[in-house]
């Protein structure tokens, strides 16, 4: 095919597969620069492809995104940065740095796609003293880079590959999808975590107070509330405390989580009307969205059916489950997270026949037995998970003994086996592709943030503004919990004002002063548009190996020897260079 823009819109319609070889002829060519590339594309087309074909898409970003061009009067005067600190920069990044280590890349989302520089003053745009700046600590030899297809970063975007397959994560390796994730997360997504966190931790510890504030030893001789009526126990008397102990006893444990059910309910109901805003409505329903509904309905439901035991026993899980969620802010953590929750993927047939063996032991025992389906249940248990054994033999007959002999050394002994060493060898799948996995948890809650963006507004306020009042929120919440907790009786004062401190909590941390520039599907004309930089790092990979930790002992002891003083870098095929 001609190397024509005609040519790449018949692919990319009709056949995404040929993408990847037109766009290597095209740069081989050298006739179409990526500046120019990019201007025969938009992101509707990017996202497009990228729901065909990945591989196709990683060709179209590779091919768009490429070393920016410095301005002709500024050739000379302002180069690009040959080397970019990735260290951390104030007092945030050092928290940041503590709890996912150096910056994988340095990104950022300006209103340019070229370095530009003004030689009558001297002068270039702020933003460049991000990636020049020698002050920063741990300067790297970096790459820079620019993406030329304007506003990239919209929910649609981050739709066609926030849901790509667990089997094919190579997406999550292109520095542009790399740097959109890096930029929408830390600039807006983790900042609802965040609060996420706050408000997971701040439930579970009410929790925690009033089952401690019920247990017999803090309850004995006082009075206790106990499904909305009083008793008075006496010292010494003996009660039934599975029956007494309840979750419900406290109304301000239950309006707060009752309340964050409600405020989760409506952000999954924004994020739908976001969904269906970019056209992508069908893509909402998912096992994990199912998840965060059910999630959200639970809490509500124990705001106003406390008594019920299955509903408290629920709302316990959910409420120790979404502390995880405090955790997607620590590289270092979900490191180590993720593989153990993500080790139930793939585990879908060695779980059937691990089912339908304990389900066959299960009936035999029934049938030999003559027991209750929940005696044989309890039974069969106890004999094929625990290995538990007859106390006696004297009340079992030939064939009870011969079928419990058969079932644990054919399900504890062979079946248990198989069943953990799958988990393992899912465990050890999962470790080797934990960083990509990450990458797609946050894109996927990055996903979200921008779909709830698109109906939330986020130029009400300044951010410092925004910090103030979530602030003061915090503050105000507790201290009116403090005052119900003396006036039990007004439930509904206590949820309202639970509710109403939590919405304005995550409608705070939605203003962001534009910083992310993310664009509204119907404003292609009318907002400004934005290009996203990146400073790639080169040299050393994150673990050196002892190859390089060899040479470069050498190298230091060599010019230690000469009285040579010179930093180097070390690069993968083993060679080094001076810093420029």
């Amino acid at each position: 095919a001609d190397l024509t823009a005609e040519s790449l819109r018949i692919f990319l319609q009709h056949e995404p597969a040929c993408i990847p070889s037109f766009v290597r002829r095209l740069q081989e060519s050298g006739e179409v620069p990526p500046a120019q590339l990019a201007s025969m594309l938009g992101v509707a087309d990017i996202t497009a492809v990228m729901r065909w074909n990945v591989d196709a898409a990683l060709a179209l970003l590779g091919a768009v995104s490429g070393e920016p061009e410095p301005e002709c009067v500024a050739f000379g005067w302002h180069p690009l940065p040959k080397r970019v600190g990735f260290g951390p920069r104030g007092m945030l990044e050092h928290v940041r740095f503590v709890l996912n280590g150096a910056a994988p890349l340095r990104c950022r989302y300006v209103p340019d796609n070229v370095w530009r520089y003004d030689s009558g003053v001297f002068e270039a745009p702020k933003w460049h003293s991000y990636f020049t700046d020698r002050n920063h600590p741990q300067l790297k030899e970096a790459s820079m880079k620019v993406c030329h297809v304007a506003n990239i970063i919209t929910a649609d975007f981050f739709s066609s590959f926030a849901v790509a397959a667990d089997d094919d994560m190579s997406i999550y390796e292109d520095d542009v999808v790399a740097g959109a994730i890096e930029h929408v997360w830390w600039t807006g997504a983790v900042k609802v975590d965040l609060v996420q966190g706050l408000l997971s931790i701040w439930g579970l510890g009410l929790l925690l107070l009033e089952t401690y504030l019920n247990s017999p030893s803090q309850s004995s001789g006082r009075e206790l509330r106990t499904r909305g009526h009083q008793t008075i126990v006496p010292s010494g008397y003996e009660i039934d405390w599975v029956e007494a102990t309840h979750l419900s006893s406290s109304a301000v444990a239950r309006t707060f989580i009752g309340a964050r059910g409600i405020v989760d309910l409506i952000l999954e109901i924004l994020q739908l009307c976001g969904s269906c805003i970019i056209g992508r409505q069908s893509q909402y329903l998912s096992p994990g969205n199912a998840y965060d509904l059910i999630r959200s309905a639970v809490p509500i439901i124990f705001l106003v059916w406390s008594q019920c035991p299955v509903i408290q026993v629920m709302v316990t899980l959910i409420s120790w489950l979404r502390l995880l969620d405090v955790f997607t802010i620590s590289e270092k953590i979900m490191a180590v997270l993720i593989p153990i929750v993500y080790s139930y993927r793939g585990l879908g047939p060695v779980t059937v026949v691990t089912a339908m063996c304990f389900c066959s032991f299960m009936h035999s025992f029934c049938m030999v037995r003559s027991q209750p389906v929940s005696e044989a249940l309890f039974a069969a248990f106890d004999t094929l998970i625990t290995q538990g054994m007859p106390a006696s033999l004297n009340d079992e007959t030939a064939v009870e003994i011969s079928l419990t002999y058969l079932a644990v050394l054919v399900f504890s002994v062979f079946i248990l086996n198989i069943f953990i060493g799958v988990i393992s060898e899912q465990y050890s799948h999962e470790k080797e592709q934990v960083k990509a996995s990450l990458s797609k948890l946050r894109a996927m809650h990055c996903e979200a943030f921008l779909q709830r963006a698109l109906i939330i507004p986020g130029k009400l306020m300044s951010a410092r503004c925004a910090a103030m009042l979530l602030l003061f929120l915090t503050l105000a919440l507790a201290a009116m919990q403090a005052w119900f907790l003396f006036h039990p009786e007004r439930v509904i004062a206590m949820a309202a004002t639970s509710a109403t401190c939590q919405a304005l909590m995550f409608l705070a941390v939605y203003q962001d002063d534009g910083a992310i520039g993310a664009q509204h599907p119907h404003d292609s004309e009318s907002v400004e548009k934005r290009y996203l930089w990146l400073a790639v790092p080169e040299g050393l990979p994150e673990k050196d190996t002892p190859m390089l930790k060899e040479l470069r002992s050498i190298l230091r002891e060599e010019m230690a020897a000469n009285g040579l003083r010179q930093s180097f870098n070390v690069h993968r095929d083993g060679t080094t260079s001076s810093p420029a």
